[in-house]
């Protein structure tokens, strides 16, 4: 689990107004709990806060947060509210940790190897269903992210939650989940109409008729 410091500031007000107030003032709300202490608010800088994470984008971090002249704090980000209307954070918020801890977080899944199913004889796509596993372990063996060798993958094979086995892991995901598969590609069924040329000559109404009043009136 990689490892990266952020500070913070404590919070003195709060309350809608103060946390306006803050935003205007370039800073980013948040709370730190856990670790047998009551939950703590923050202040962070908003562009340092940014600048973390899209640093760290999709990956688990173990952070030492530097709160003012205290102690810093080991913890990981549990959770960042965002207005997606105004593409902006609105909240973070922290749980203190130690490294024997038992954490549940959810883990990236990264696909490694050349299914052979995928191969031009074959045709077949890999498809990946499941981006993130659910997974339970101490901090200290948290992952980045996860690999998934797709090597073994003919068409039509698939690798599910619970075909996986990691050391000091445990997956909490449901075993039944499809992570990756080998298919073969959706084909748009075209349907092709067949129109009949009528080669009769057409019926012209009356004509026989006409040639029946002809014949009686020369007859008479």
């Amino acid at each position: 689990m990689n490892e990266a410091s952020l500070s913070a500031q404590k919070r003195e007000g709060t309350g809608k107004q103060a946390v306006k107030r803050l935003r205007r003032e370039g800073k980013l709300p948040a709370v730190i709990y856990g670790g047998g202490e009551d939950p703590l608010a923050l202040e962070l800088d908003y562009r340092d806060f940014d600048a973390f994470i899209r640093q760290h984008r999709g990956e688990n971090v173990l952070i030492n947060l530097k709160i003012g002249r205290s102690k810093p704090k080991m913890a990981i980000l549990r959770d960042l509210q965002r207005d997606y209307l105004k593409d902006s954070m609105i909240h973070a918020e922290f749980q203190q940790i130690s490294l024997t801890d038992q954490l549940t977080d959810t883990v990236a899944i990264v696909l490694i190897g050349e299914a052979p199913g995928t191969e031009a004889q074959f045709g077949g796509i890999l498809e990946q269903s499941q981006r993130e596993l659910m997974i339970k372990c101490i901090a200290s063996e948290m992952p980045e992210h996860l690999e998934v060798d797709v090597s073994s993958l003919q068409l039509g094979d698939s690798i599910h939650a619970r075909d996986l086995q990691f050391e000091h892991i445990e997956i909490v995901t449901d075993g039944d989940a499809v992570v990756a598969s080998v298919a073969m590609p959706m084909r748009e069924e075209v349907v092709t109409e067949e129109i009949e040329e009528e080669s009769a000559e057409p019926e012209i109404i009356g004509r026989d008729q006409e040639e029946e009043e002809e014949g009686e009136s020369s007859e008479g």
